[in-house]
């Protein structure tokens, strides 16, 4: 093999090796969710910060990254649908959702990336299991006007689940 053969070969592997070992760290990573790992690692591999993740605690934070921008469009939608609803106890849903998200997007997702970034992986599994109460008393809330669902909630409820079960993996590592 000539020094050409050879700087080729270190060139192929630089350029592939990251995407392999960010796809073993995500397969490794979203295993650990009980919930929905083919969502977990969907959700990863479709974001190119994925590849330059250190740990599971980067690949949460960037699933955090996404439920903050799902809820940050839900709020705008469900703001649009408070506006547009006749009934009385279907505004009350509403808003009682749009304060939930609102406290995702304030509160529970900067708090469980915080965490995170810290290695306070005890404090990320609260934040990401009330994140993911809010989203289900959301869809509570709905489902008894019988009129209208957010769809999206699941998603949240989902991901959010699947960031704490990261936390909750991190902890026994601990």
């Amino acid at each position: 093999m000539n020094s050409k053969e050879r700087l080729l070969g270190l060139v192929i592997l630089a350029v592939f090796l990251p995407a392999f070992v960010a796809s073993d760290l995500i397969d490794d990573t979203c295993k650990v969710s009980i919930y929905n790992s083919e969502l977990c690692k969907s959700i990863l591999r479709s974001d190119s910060r994925s590849s330059g993740a250190k740990g599971p605690a980067d690949l949460a934070i960037i699933l955090l990254d996404q439920l903050d921008q799902v809820a940050q469009t839900d709020i705008t939608r469900i703001n649009t649908l408070i506006h547009d609803a006749i009934e009385t106890d279907v505004k009350e849903a509403l808003s009682s959702c749009n304060e939930r998200y609102m406290s995702m997007v304030s509160q529970w997702f900067p708090f469980s990336r915080d965490s995170f970034t810290s290695g306070n992986t005890s404090l990320a599994a609260k934040y990401t299991y009330w994140a993911s109460t809010a989203a289900s008393l959301c869809e509570v809330d709905l489902s008894r006007t019988g009129s209208i669902s957010i769809d999206i909630n699941d998603f949240i409820y989902k991901v959010c689940l699947i960031c704490k079960s990261i936390a909750e993996s991190l902890m026994q590592t601990i």
